[in-house]
């Protein structure tokens, strides 16, 4: 595995990033406050997106029928109690959060992607109209489980490679694996989808004293 990104996908018009969409500076900081996340501020309205962002920092691409976020934190929230702890460690449950994002996009889909090729941590979780139908994930050969059928973008890969054993033998599948499912939201996959060319606003999370005296 060769790729890192923790990304949230959201929009109710499949593929509509790949036509690369105008960013919303503006949109975007308010939606700090609609998502719950006050204690960020401001970086740079307008820059490229860094879907592999270090700790604390947070991108967000507002656009007209879409919205990404890439940060480590908030892409956790996305999975189930087992993945999250596996893939994460310890992260904070934000129901608040997950409840936020499915509003913004009530008929739409809401898809959380993660690599990671150090550890080949792999993972996908998907919401179709604010309801969980599918995810899966696993890291060092290990596979952390999945929740719900398999999705029509998987059927290639594991119609060949069951998803228990997706890391088992000479050849991990599970990076291939997560690209097909981004197809689903990107309208193709992600590692053909020059991802890092959309616009978005960087925002940086406060420090503690900074939050405590605000």
């Amino acid at each position: 595995m060769g790729w890192k990104t923790y990304t949230l996908f959201c929009t109710d018009k499949p593929g509509y990033f790949q036509d690369r969409p105008v960013h919303d500076p503006a949109r975007a900081k308010e939606l700090l406050v609609t998502l719950g996340l006050g204690e960020y501020d401001l970086v740079e309205p307008n820059t490229h997106l860094n879907d592999y962002p270090s700790s604390g920092d947070l991108y967000i691409g507002a656009y007209e029928r879409g919205l990404v976020i890439a940060s480590s934190t908030l892409a956790a929230l996305l999975f189930d109690d087992t993945s999250r702890a596996k893939n994460f460690g310890q992260v904070k449950d934000n129901p608040v959060f997950r409840k936020n994002i499915h509003t913004l996009y009530p008929d739409g889909e809401v898809i959380a992607l993660i690599l990671h090729s150090v550890v080949n941590m792999w993972g996908y979780s998907v919401y179709q109209q604010g309801k969980l139908i599918r995810c899966a994930s696993g890291a060092e050969g290990e596979f952390f489980g999945s929740i719900g059928d398999a999705l029509p973008e998987e059927e290639a890969i594991l119609a060949e490679h069951p998803i228990e054993t997706i890391d088992s033998g000479d050849t991990a599948y599970s990076e291939e694996l997560v690209f097909d499912v981004s197809q689903r939201i990107l309208g193709c996959r992600y590692d053909e989808a020059m991802i890092d060319e959309l616009e978005c606003s960087h925002f940086k999370r406060r420090s503690f004293l900074k939050r405590l005296f605000r």
